[in-house]
């Protein structure tokens, strides 16, 4: 199976799984392992080889940005995706995470200062959601400079 259909196989199965699951936690893993994933996808793609997607995490946005395929603002969105990722894998206590993640990390993504003003009722919304909302507008972008550097 080629890496576009890996993708598209992924992106079913996430959906089909949100619909299922009723943890907050988990949704948020579930979204930013699906970054992360892509991420991976990235490297193997460029590289040729399944064993790109063991070069550490930073090291990969580093190259991709070198390589002029993520600007700046989406690699550094990225690694917010990824600290949210972390927050929620490795902080016992759900409150404990939420705070950091609502405190440290979401207000200063590039997504959140260009695009919640556009959202309706962001102000609104619990954090959860808005770790959806990101997550989503992350998967969306890199999918497309995926596609981008598909085509080049």
């Amino acid at each position: 199976m080629n890496i576009i259909e890996k993708q598209k196989n992924s992106a079913i199965e996430l959906q089909s799984e949100l619909k299922s699951i009723s943890s907050p936690r988990a949704k948020s893993l579930l979204l930013t392992n699906y970054a992360d994933s892509l991420l991976n996808d990235f490297m193997e793609e460029l590289l040729s080889s399944e064993k790109a997607r063991n070069i550490p995490r930073d090291i990969i946005i580093n190259i991709l940005k070198e390589k002029k395929i993520l600007p700046d603002d989406l690699g550094a969105d990225i690694r917010s995706t990824l600290k949210i990722r972390d927050a929620y894998a490795h902080r016992i206590i759900l409150k404990e995470a939420n705070d950091y993640v609502e405190q440290q990390i979401i207000p200063n993504m590039n997504c959140v200062k260009n695009e919640a003003s556009k959202v309706t009722d962001w102000d609104k919304k619990d954090i959860h959601e808005k770790i959806e909302d990101i997550a989503n507008w992350i998967i969306v972008q890199m999918i497309y400079k995926f596609d981008e550097m598909k085509k080049s």
